[in-house]
C-alpha cells in the first residue's frame, strides 16, 4: 500500500435519550365524598413510570394521620376501613407515593363520618306498658338525617304500625 493514503473518519451519532415523567394520580376518593366508619373502600391510583412498591397514607387537616401501607405493590388498589378511631372531620386526603417520595399524589377533601345510630333509651326493657295508654318513645340519634320510622315488635314480629 505503498504510496496510497487512507483517511478514517471517526463518526459520534448522538441518540437522543427519552425519558417519560414518573407519575401517580389517586382516581378514589377524588374529593367531595363521604365515607362511612367501619364501611369497606378501595382507593384507586393510576401511576406511569413508577418503579418498584408504593406507600400510601391518610392525611387529617394538613398531617399525616395514618398510614395504610408502608410498601404496597403498585397494583392502583387498596382496601381501606376507616374505624372509629377516625374522628368524624371533611377535611381528610389519601396521599400515593413512590417509596422514596419522588412522586406522589394526594387526592381532593373528602369526608369520614361516623355510622348512623340510633338509641332507643325509653321504652328501655321490661317495662310493663298498658293497652289503649299513650307513651312516648324516645331516643338518641347520631349522623341520621330526617326523620326516623318507630315499630312496636312482640317476639320478633311486627305488632302495630
Amino acid at each position: 500500500m505503498k504510496g496510497k493514503t487512507f483517511l478514517f473518519f471517526l463518526a459520534t451519532i448522538l441518540i437522543p435519550t427519552i425519558s417519560f415523567a414518573a407519575s401517580i394520580t389517586v382516581t378514589y376518593p377524588g374529593g367531595g365524598e363521604v365515607l362511612t366508619s367501619g364501611q369497606n373502600y378501595t382507593v384507586t391510583w393510576t401511576s406511569s413510570n413508577v418503579a418498584g412498591n408504593i406507600k400510601v397514607e391518610v392525611y387529617k387537616g394538613g398531617s399525616m394521620f395514618r398510614q395504610l401501607a408502608a410498601n404496597d405493590p403498585n397494583d392502583g388498589n387498596l382496601s381501606f376501613t376507616p374505624d372509629g378511631s377516625f374522628p368524624d372531620g371533611s377535611d381528610y386526603r389519601i396521599a400515593v407515593a413512590s417509596l422514596d417520595g419522588s412522586v406522589s399524589d394526594f387526592s381532593g377533601e373528602f369526608t369520614i363520618q361516623s355510622a348512623p345510630t340510633i338509641t332507643v333509651t325509653y321504652p328501655g326493657g321490661g317495662e310493663v306498658l298498658t293497652i289503649g295508654q299513650n307513651y312516648t318513645v324516645t331516643c338518641t340519634s347520631s349522623n341520621v338525617a330526617g326523620n326516623i320510622k318507630v315499630e312496636v315488635n312482640k317476639g320478633g314480629s311486627m305488632f302495630r304500625q
